[in-house]
């Protein structure tokens, strides 16, 4: 658990026992869920103070769940990440962040971001701490901006650094059930907070992007949830 969140006083013994059981719920195999009943939902408390996940203790959709897991001796396919031609490592690694603030919709998010960009993504490269801290491991990609939806726009027709979590090199792939690595050539649009270290990073990875693939492209997929955009019903958005 993250203690910096925990030991506010909002965090009730009860919400830290569901967070508990959250991860234990990893811990036995469970993927994120996107059902606020269920004890694998994925976020906390919404960006308002409201509480995100409702319940503390397993719903029936994680039952069963659970009974599909080990109810027979099936192995579970392996991730798609297997199949991505960058993977240059039998090391395969898929983790599962929860994290404490969720948004009910893009507005929310909107106002949460020190930056909104529009832009392609330049080159990336890896940082990390050690080979097996796979934690650790961030990518940092450098983005050339066409426009500038929020934020200090003389950034506009420049390029500029963010991190993602995760990563791949020649050890391991350390992806996010939550998040879709970036490579070069992607046109998207972000929505980044800036950390006290002045390094802009992704508000809870998918959730701030919206993916357009290349510069051809009209419509923009939103990760998160896979639903449509034109960059104008973006930015109506954004207030």
């Amino acid at each position: 658990m993250n203690t910096y969140y925990t030991v506010q006083s909002k965090y009730t013994s009860s919400i830290i026992n569901g967070i508990a059981t959250h991860e234990m719920g990893h811990a036995l195999g469970l993927d994120h869920s996107n059902s606020t009943s269920s004890v694998m939902f994925p976020y906390t408390f919404y960006s308002d103070g409201s509480l995100a996940r409702t319940t503390t203790s397993p719903g029936s959709d994680d039952k069963a769940a659970l009974a599909s897991l080990y109810g027979h001796l099936a192995i579970a396919p392996q991730s798609d990440v297997s199949a991505n031609p960058d993977v240059k490592s039998d090391n395969i690694v898929m983790l599962h962040p929860s994290w404490a603030v969720g948004y009910k919709d893009i507005q929310s998010l909107a106002k949460d971001a020190d930056m909104i960009i529009e832009g392609t993504i330049e080159h990336s490269k890896l940082k990390k701490n050690a080979p097996d801290d796979f934690l650790s491991y961030k990518t940092e990609h450098t983005i050339q901006i066409t426009d500038v939806l929020k934020g200090d726009r003389s950034f506009k027709h420049s390029s500029m650094s963010f991190n993602q979590l995760g990563g791949i090199d020649s050890y391991a792939s350390v992806t996010y059930d939550t998040g879709t690595l970036l490579h070069k050539g992607d046109h998207v649009i972000l929505f980044l907070r800036k950390d006290d270290n002045g390094e802009y990073s992704l508000i809870n990875e998918n959730d701030s992007i919206f993916f357009a693939g290349d510069l051809t492209k009209k419509e923009y997929k939103y990760l998160k949830n896979n639903e449509k955009f034109t960059k104008d019903q973006i930015q109506a958005k954004i207030k």
